[in-house]
């Protein structure tokens, strides 16, 4: 349920996830490289510091036309993505919780799935500044809303690493161990845990089918596992009884 009658909550949620959008793509473009956080962002093209009034999340975009206020270089749309999907993250935490502290860890949640899913489909790593966050709050999140069973908790992590053992590596990255870490605390049910790795598995299986057909891939091209998981725990999590109840019934 919302956790209040009011807009206020939902405004604080949009301005919350769009910042929070902006600052992720900084996180997303400089981890993966080492680069600090810390520095003024830059135009990727011509390298000059760009302005507070270039960074309003959004609208920076739309006011100035899609393109770098000092060289012309188009902006990448998958910033203003990254905002807007970010923000509407933000909005469904706040929607489907009934407290503002869960709504809050939820949020960041969803967020760090996001950039973990753009870091690895773009650079197929995961950084641990990234999953460690991730899997601290998403124990938080689970103890503080509910119970946790233990074997649907550890089932993820464990089939990721007994994967990785075996193939040394190859079949799976460390990564993808503790993003399932991760998911093993947000779903902690043996049941949902199974749906939640077919599931992860099926939309793989859909994502790379299409990539093949359009000439985008090939049975040698090496995808991204980490945007699968994420998506599938995000729909257990929430939809997971529906879609036991309808599997349950055949």
């Amino acid at each position: 349920m919302l956790i209040t009658s009011g807009v206020a909550w939902i405004v604080l949620a949009i301005v919350l996830g769009m910042t929070f959008g902006s600052f992720g793509n900084v996180l997303v473009a400089r981890l993966p490289k080492g680069q600090s956080i810390l520095g003024r962002s830059r135009c990727p093209k011509c390298h000059h510091i760009l302005a507070a009034r270039d960074l309003v999340p959004v609208f920076s975009y739309l006011f100035l036309r899609r393109r770098c206020r000092y060289c012309g270089h188009p902006i990448a749309l998958i910033y203003i993505l990254t905002e807007v999907v970010a923000a509407a993250l933000f909005v469904f935490a706040f929607t489907v919780s009934s407290a503002p502290l869960p709504a809050i860890i939820l949020s960041f949640i969803l967020w760090l799935l996001l950039l973990v899913s753009l870091t690895d489909y773009s650079t197929q790593t995961i950084p641990d500044a990234l999953s460690i966050p991730l899997i601290v709050l998403a124990a938080a999140y689970t103890t503080s809303t509910r119970g946790i069973d233990i074997t649907g908790m550890l089932l993820p992590p464990l089939f990721f690493a007994v994967q990785w053992i075996l193939s040394r590596g190859k079949w799976v990255g460390s990564g993808d161990i503790l993003i399932a870490a991760a998911s093993g605390f947000l779903i902690a049910d043996l049941k949902k845990s199974l749906l939640m790795l077919g599931l992860s598995y099926i939309i793989g299986a859909v994502f790379c089918i299409v990539m093949l057909v359009r000439g985008r891939a090939n049975r040698k091209s090496a995808i991204a596992f980490g945007p699968f998981l994420a998506i599938a725990t995000v729909i257990v999590m929430f939809f997971g009884d529906s879609i036991m109840r309808v599997l349950l019934r055949y």
